[in-house]
This record gives structure tokens, sequence and C-alpha cells, in this order.
């Protein structure tokens, strides 16, 4: 059994449609404006409606200024769990990200990586989102998906939880909302 303590806090920016804005809203907000040395933290990001977005954002130690909410989760081998979470829909291949196949196959794969098993999408819905800074400019592929899972692993279970899973996590992707406990 692997308990994990985090902090947590909700917070809200302007709707972009380029996720590479909401990126650096978020960067900003966490440092205030003042650099530093690299993201320790994972969030998750909510359209509300065109003005407004929630942000989930989650860290071992978030600054005051978010009024962070200390919470646990505990992660026991054969504990099922429910969490939606986003994942980014590409592999890397031969230096080149590529859309995947089969998108329930990717999505058990990298649960299954993390440390979880008897895996049910209960839904995805998929979507693709511009993420453009200056000259360099990119499409997310995410799949946002409803998921029961059993937890097979917990070390690998709680690092993804606090680590996020798969690519563009610097985007809001591949953070997992687990709802509640144990089901």
């Amino acid at each position: 059994m692997i308990l994990t303590k985090y902090q947590e806090a909700i917070f809200t920016v302007p709707t972009s449609r380029n996720r590479y804005d909401t990126h650096k809203v978020v960067m900003d907000y966490y440092s205030m404006g003042a650099p530093f040395d690299g993201r320790t933290f994972v969030y998750d990001v909510r359209v509300i409606n065109d003005d407004m977005t929630a942000v989930t954002i989650r860290d071992t130690n978030l600054p005051d200024h978010f009024n962070p909410t200390n919470k646990a989760m505990e992660f026991k081998q054969g504990d099922c769990k429910e969490f939606m979470f986003s994942l980014n829909l590409v592999r890397r291949l031969n230096g080149k990200s590529i859309p995947v196949g089969c998108v329930d196959t990717f999505i058990k794969e990298k649960l299954t990586k993390a440390g979880w098993g008897d895996i049910s999408i209960e839904s995805c819905d998929v979507y693709t989102v511009p993420a453009k800074k200056k000259q360099h400019s990119l499409k997310l592929c995410i799949g946002r998906t409803m998921i029961k899972a059993k937890v097979i692993d917990p070390e690998k279970a709680s690092l993804g939880f606090m680590a996020g899973i798969g690519r563009a996590r610097g985007f809001g992707v591949g953070t997992m909302m687990i709802n509640g406990g144990s089901l």
C-alpha cells in the first residue's frame, strides 16, 4: 500500500483555443513571473465556457498563493478506482510523432505500464487542439477518457497519479482525476 500525500488547487484562466497560451498562463501563475528550474506539478484543463477554463493543479507542495488543499490518496494492490484523464494520442516513431492506431489499445497500454489492470474504458471523447508558439506549431490529439481500473502496482500507480501519464503533460494532458477512493 502506498499513501500519496499531495496538494491540489483549482483556479480559472481565460479560455484559449491555443493550448500553449493556457500553458503559459499556468506556468506564469505558478511562478508569479519568476524563473524556476522545472515543472514538478501536473494540471488538468476543463473548459467551462467561451470565457473561462478551470485548471486543477497538483504537486507535493504548491505555492501558498494557490490556497492549496492538503490531500492524500491510497494506492493498494487490488483496489478499483474510477478516474477521468486526458491522454495525448500520439506515438514516437523514428523521431516523429504519429497518431495512434487503436485508441482503446493505446490507452490500455499506457495505463498498464503505469501500474493499472482490468481496465475498462467507460467513455472517450477525441478532439484536436493547437499548441502554437511563434514559429513552432503542433496539434495535440487528445482523448478525454473515463476509466475504471484496478491497482496492480501501487508504486507505479502513485507515480502516474503525481507525475501524469504520457506525452504533453506540460499542456495539461495526462493528469488523473480520481473520483473518491476505492469503488
